[in-house]
Formats: C-alpha cells, structure tokens, sequence
C-alpha cells in the first residue's frame, strides 16, 4: 500500500550580505555607546550596567537569530494536514487537521470575514495576499482557521489549483 505524502518547508527569505553587515555594525556601535555611557556611574554599578547590557545584547542576538532561521513545514499525509515551527523538521507541530474537521480552503481573497472564529493559526512570513490561503476547521464545537502558503505540489494535492495536462 503506497500513502500519499506531500511535503513543503518554507522559509524566510535571506537578506543580503550588506544589509546583515549594516545591522550587525550598528549594534556593535549602539551597544559600545551604552556601555561606554553606563561607565560614568559609580563603579560598582558601571560593573553592573555593562554585564547587563551584555546580556540583554546576547538575549537579543539569539532571538533575532531564532526569528531569521525559522521555518514553516507544510505536511500532507493521506488525510491529515500537519503544520510544523521550527529550525529543523523534527520541531514542534503547531497543528493538525484532519480531513473530516476541514470545512474549507479558499483563497485569502475569497474567505469571508467571520466572528465566530475562536483562533485563527499564522503559517506564513509574506503578507502577500495574492499567494495566501485560509482554511476553516470545526474541533469541539468551535471554529478555527489557519492561514498558510502552498506551493504548487500542496495546491494540487489539495485540490485548489486545476490540474492541467
């Protein structure tokens, strides 16, 4: 027995290597300027300060760093729809939807606007409608919608695009 899998992983587009150079010199040069300024204080809490600033610089860095390497990855298994977060493909699943919880898929032009919905899940990095799907989904007497971007792959496997040829 052959199942039917379909597989997308999206990811952020990179910026280029001036621009990453640009930001990293500017918050060399506004950490320096903080640390230098937190040396006017009385000693003990010139120590302080600066330590500090370290750290929420590091804490910061990594975050930032987190938010560049994310991606979203888009499984299609037989008849459950899997959403997963994360670095590498072995992350978090964010969410599942099988196919009889599944209302609907519509592109995001075409969806209706709809109070009753409890959680609405975000797949995507653009904000690019022209590319964005939503899907609607029941579970537990409540409504919820994700918003996502399919490939072409997904988009046939889904049936929302016309299969040509």
């Amino acid at each position: 027995m052959i199942r039917h899998v379909v597989k997308e992983v999206k990811r952020r587009d990179n910026l280029p290597l001036w621009q990453i150079s640009a930001i990293i010199m500017i918050a060399i040069i506004f950490i320096n300027i903080l640390i230098t300024e937190s040396n006017r204080l009385q000693k003990h809490y010139a120590y302080i300060v600066s330590i500090a600033i370290l750290l929420s610089s590091i804490v910061i860095f990594v975050y930032f760093l987190y938010k560049r390497l994310i991606n979203y990855i888009y499984i299609l298994d037989e008849n459950v729809l899997i959403f997963k977060k994360g670095i590498r493909e072995k992350d978090n699943i964010k969410l599942i939807v099988k196919e009889e919880e599944l209302e609907w898929i519509k592109p995001f032009k075409e969806s209706e606007k709809c109070r009753g919905i409890k959680k609405t899940y975000k797949f995507i990095f653009k904000k690019n409608k022209e590319k964005i799907y939503v899907g609607q989904f029941v579970r537990n007497q409540q409504k919820y919608r994700f918003l996502f971007e399919p490939g072409k792959k997904m988009k046939k496997a889904l049936n929302l695009e016309p299969v040509h040829g």
